[in-house]
């Protein structure tokens, strides 16, 4: 199957293109407007079905074996509620249909017309379900969590008393999580895009979230030169570099 290398992946989302899956149909980025008529909690549903992994689900956590895949599988032939969701996200990003088959000896998700013939169909299968959840993460910024296993008792005891503080604080920690909200809102009134916020992709989005703290940090290192705070003899060419980069863009 063949796929983009990182530097061109970045490069198409950047520039809001949809990201072809070998035969099978294009990953689609929607822009902040159409989340919002979709929903942004039943976006992020989505996002976090589609990414699961293994470690994700308890009884799991130990079988590296098990992938995506695999779990979006045995879930959809046994739930409904599940199958629906699954076909429902998938049909989203693809901006096509999605459906599922299965019989007593085969299970798979597909896009196109099936007609009794499997080859009629485009099959989403094992190898190109990690690619298209690979992009599924990096064009929309899916925050993973890092599982973190203690080597030893001393270890242990130290991650139960930190696990103890930060569910004493959950509530606290979790009200300055910053969400898409957030950052839509601080672009729009931040920079001069304004209400065309909307058009952009969430990929587009972070990346004007990363010009701006380019911006601040110029403003505040030019403040910092002109108060004295920092001493121009002892800056780097690296620094000045930099400083005369972002005034070019201005």
């Amino acid at each position: 199957m063949n796929k983009l290398n990182d530097l061109d992946l970045k490069y198409k989302l950047l520039a809001g293109e949809s990201i072809e899956i070998e035969n099978v149909g294009f990953l689609k980025q929607l822009t902040l407007r159409e989340i919002a008529r979709v929903g942004l909690s039943k976006y992020q549903s989505y996002l976090s079905y589609l990414s699961l992994e293994s470690s994700d689900i308890e009884n799991l956590k130990n079988m590296s074996d098990v992938r995506t895949y695999d779990i979006l599988i045995v879930n959809s032939t046994q739930r409904e509620d599940f199958k629906d969701l699954i076909c429902k996200g998938l049909s989203l990003f693809f901006d096509e249909e999605v459906r599922f088959y299965k019989d007593n000896k085969i299970a798979f998700f597909y896009l196109g017309r099936l007609d009794n013939d499997i080859n009629n169909c485009r099959v989403i299968h094992h190898e190109n379900y990690e690619y298209i959840k690979e992009i599924l993460i990096l064009q929309n910024k899916v925050q993973k969590k890092v599982h973190y296993e203690p080597g030893n008792e001393r270890a242990r005891n130290f991650r139960s008393r930190i696990d103890a503080i930060k569910q004493k604080y959950k509530k606290v920690i979790e009200k300055k999580q910053v969400t898409l909200y957030d950052l839509t809102s601080a672009v729009a009134w931040k920079s001069k895009i304004g209400k065309g916020v909307w058009d952009l992709t969430v990929f587009e989005l972070y990346d004007a979230i990363d010009q701006l703290r380019i911006d601040d940090n110029y403003s505040y290192q030019m403040l910092s030169i002109h108060t004295g705070n920092i001493d121009t003899k002892k800056m780097t060419k690296t620094q000045w570099e930099k400083i005369t980069w972002i005034k070019s863009k201005e």
